[in-house]
């Protein structure tokens, strides 16, 4: 006779075999890289050069060593989230063995057992066999069901958690590539913007405009850089770092609930992590505030303004800044910033970083409906001036601006059951 439930025991253990092949094959280290690379990789040239915050040497594959490293993190919690959803299958497996045993298989062990003792009773030597009742056989199943459920919840977690360490590795290394990248510019050749959601963000603008794409053609069109287009910037970008995909792949690191409570603690488990990955070797040239702030903001925001700061640090000369609304709508009636405006990383951040340094001799304010010049001197702006009038609104750097809302492409991206 057959013993159905232990088929489906050996069953599920071979399912589960293959689960724990699939996160070997996760967790196995990427093959090996040629000489060249590994000792570039793993050589102290990785790291910021002292005083400079400057990667050393070339990297390899994205441009940058650590890009590198989180694409490889990036595979490896993939892995672990593919295990994890084939953890699926074997739950709808258990879900055919559990409940009431199968009344067919009873009635063949019935009669089984029924011919055995005929043939011995007509003298053949037959063996008797064990005729279990249907209460032994649920019981039989419910314990192989028990134990199954336990054994695929534990590795279901197991392959969540390796997953979610992986990633938080690869949230590191961004933002290592954040704070040692080349986001340098020529002198006069900064540009900076702002706004670039009108159409959501500023519901009473008149000029919803793509700040971020009339600033890239106006820099293009000038011989200038907006900081997604510096070396470090654009490998962001191109290489795992742009703003959409960070804020959806590292939506765990963020609050699920607006209480200041919850953000709170969100924040001191981002900042914990960034310590605890990052260290001196990466930290200990920021001043003492920006250390402590580092897991301040969101995932995404959080490593695109170190980017910023870092890219009004090195700039010097004259400085550009381009905005998608006419000028009062962002800096209103005084100067300082509409309700919009003035919470803009520009007003917040970035302008009183420019304000605060030697080098920075002016800044040129483009809006759509007038360019403003002021100069800057003693941490202030001075002399200001429109150079410049475009009553219509109508500027042909942005008529290539044609992405409504978002930041980057949009991406399709596949959230494993756990981080949903």
């Amino acid at each position: 006779m057959r013993n159905h439930g232990r088929k489906d025991e050996v069953s599920l253990n071979s399912n589960n075999r293959r689960h724990r092949a699939a996160e070997a094959h996760a967790s196995a280290p990427a093959p090996a890289a040629p000489a060249a690379v590994r000792a570039e990789t793993h050589s102290s040239t990785a790291r910021p050069q002292p005083g400079t915050g400057r990667q050393q040497q070339e990297p390899v594959g994205t441009g940058s060593v650590h890009l590198d490293q989180a694409k490889v993190y990036a595979q490896k919690s993939k892995g672990y989230a593919d295990t994890y959803e084939n953890f699926g299958t074997d739950k709808n497996r258990l879900r055919e063995i559990g409940g009431e045993p199968d009344a067919e298989a009873v009635r063949t062990r019935k009669s089984t057992a029924a011919i055995d003792e005929q043939l011995r009773q007509r003298g053949f030597n037959v063996p008797k066999t064990q005729v279990k009742t249907v209460e032994q056989i649920k019981a039989d199943r419910e314990r192989i069901h028990a134990k199954l459920k336990k054994n695929l919840a534990m590795g279901a977690m197991k392959t969540a958690l390796l997953d979610m360490a992986n990633r938080n590795k690869e949230f590191a290394e961004l933002n290592k590539h954040a704070l040692t990248s080349n986001v340098d510019t020529k002198r006069d050749g900064a540009v900076f913007w702002s706004g670039h959601s009108y159409e959501e963000d500023y519901k009473g603008s008149k000029t919803k405009i793509d700040g971020m794409r009339s600033a890239h053609q106006y820099a293009k069109e000038t011989g200038k850089k907006a900081l997604e287009q510096t070396e470090g910037g654009l490998q962001m970008e191109e290489h795992g770092g742009e703003y959409g995909r960070v804020a959806k792949r590292f939506a765990y690191l963020n609050a699920m609930k607006e209480k200041e409570e919850s953000k709170e603690r969100f924040a001191g488990h981002r900042q914990r992590l960034l310590e605890q990955h990052l260290g001196d070797d990466y930290l200990g040239g920021l001043s003492k505030e920006n250390r402590e702030n580092i897991g301040k903001s969101s995932p995404a925001g959080g490593i695109w303004n170190q980017l910023s700061k870092r890219f009004a640090a090195a700039a010097s000369g004259e400085v550009t800044v381009v905005h998608g609304v006419a000028h009062d709508e962002f800096y209103g009636p005084t100067g300082e910033g509409s309700d919009f405006g003035k919470n803009s990383v520009w007003m917040k951040q970035e302008r009183p970083q420019l304000l605060e340094k030697d080098d920075i001799t002016g800044i040129r304010t483009i809006t759509t409906d007038r360019t403003d010049m002021a100069d800057v001197s003693h941490g202030a702006l001075s002399n200001e001036r429109t150079v410049e009038h475009n009553p219509s609104g109508d500027r042909k750097f942005y008529r290539s601006s044609d992405r409504k809302r978002n930041f980057g492409p949009e991406r399709p991206q596949r959230k494993p059951p756990h981080a949903q």
